[in-house]
């Protein structure tokens, strides 16, 4: 068939795993052409109307490439190409667009969520900070409460040690005037 329908003679067995080589490398690059304008695309939409426009006219230059090396038609080979390139496309596409179409739902959707959790951490935060504030006014209540019971302490041990004395003891605060 290579020989007589495409005028091809057949490949070295040793070039194979260069030719390997060739076609892997022909497949990333190829596959790469209809992913390359989500890269730059503002949204999933917008990427898959350009990535459909650049996969077409790839499609039709790669037909025009291979019928200028092989049947020497590349006009016709390039319109054979866009056309079952672009079917096969197509039926991609359509699940694409279903899929790009659920992504957007789940895009805005999303907005909606992160707006939520950005107010609920908001909320979180002015709810930390007020605990901290309490627990500081708890700790500084709780501050209070033990000097005021190592005061009491300290006044019982006072008033025990003035009635134990042997003599007769009074004792004027600085309040009470000469």
């Amino acid at each position: 068939m290579m020989k007589f329908e495409l005028g091809l003679e057949e490949p070295d067995p040793k070039r194979a795993h260069r030719s390997a080589l060739t076609i892997a490398g022909s497949y990333i690059a190829g596959g790469m052409i209809p992913l390359f304008p989500y890269f730059f695309a503002s949204s999933v939409r917008s990427g898959l109307m350009v990535s459909v426009v650049v996969t077409l006219f790839a499609l039709f230059a790669f037909g025009y490439v291979k019928g200028s090396f092989t049947v020497k038609k590349p006009i016709r080979s390039a319109w054979q190409t866009l056309v079952v390139g672009g079917w096969r496309q197509g039926g991609i596409l359509s699940g694409q667009t279903r899929w790009a179409g659920g992504l957007a739902m789940m895009n805005e959707s999303n907005q909606e969520l992160l707006d939520e959790l950005a107010r609920l951490r908001r909320r979180v935060i002015e709810l930390e900070r007020a605990l901290r504030e309490k627990e500081s006014i708890a700790s500084d209540f709780a501050e209070r409460n033990r000097v005021e019971d190592e005061l009491a302490a300290s006044r019982a041990i006072l008033e025990a040690t003035a009635e134990s004395l042997p003599f007769d003891f009074w004792a004027i605060g600085p309040d009470v005037g000469t």
